[in-house]
């Protein structure tokens, strides 16, 4: 993995990659348990997938989580990670096909 396929650490403590994604995104967090749901919205602001993340923790890896790209077509992305306390981020991304 190159250092262009990440998207950098912030002070959220996230991290998402690869970055354009294809097929699926990953979020690593240092503390997973914190985040309740992640969402992708449109540049229209269309909501097109809502997923809730004890459902997406990786067995192998607890502070990475997979999210399925599966019939999200290409374009610019807005992920908004909720956590459990209220607190929400937003990231920008590209789906490629």
């Amino acid at each position: 993995m190159s250092v262009e396929n990440i998207l950098k650490q912030g002070n959220d403590g996230f991290v998402l990659y690869p970055v354009p994604a294809s097929d699926k995104l990953i979020i690593q967090s240092e503390k997973p348990e914190m985040i309740e749901e992640i969402t992708l919205f449109n540049i229209h602001g269309k909501k097109e997938k809502t997923v809730r993340v004890n459902s997406l923790i990786n067995n192998n890896s607890r502070k990475k989580m997979e999210v399925s790209l599966t019939g999200i077509p290409a374009g610019s992305y807005f992920v908004k990670i909720k956590s459990t306390d209220g607190r929400e981020w937003k990231r920008l991304i590209a789906v490629i096909r």
